[in-house]
């Protein structure tokens, strides 16, 4: 009885772990890590492409502000002048 209930025991542990590592999907895992890391390359390069984008962005917006800011003062310097 005591060989009864370990074997039963160890085969539902055994179930347990084939349960865990068995391939039960059409491709192959590694080849679908490949293809993760690959498509996780492309993401990292449109990222730093898109960061560049945004500094040349921030760095326009920014030129645009104090040209703005000149005008405004200009302007205020102008109206200023003629009272």
């Amino acid at each position: 009885m005591f060989w009864s209930s370990s074997i039963t025991k160890g085969r539902n542990h055994v179930k347990k772990a084939r349960y865990q590592v068995a391939n039960t999907h059409s491709t192959n895992p590694r080849d679908d890590v490949d293809r993760v890391i690959e498509s996780l390359g492309r993401v990292l390069d449109g990222q730093e492409q898109h960061t560049e984008e945004l500094t040349f962005l921030r760095r326009e917006i920014a030129h645009e502000r104090v040209e703005r800011l000149a005008v405004a003062e200009r302007l205020d310097n102008h109206l200023a002048d003629d009272n």
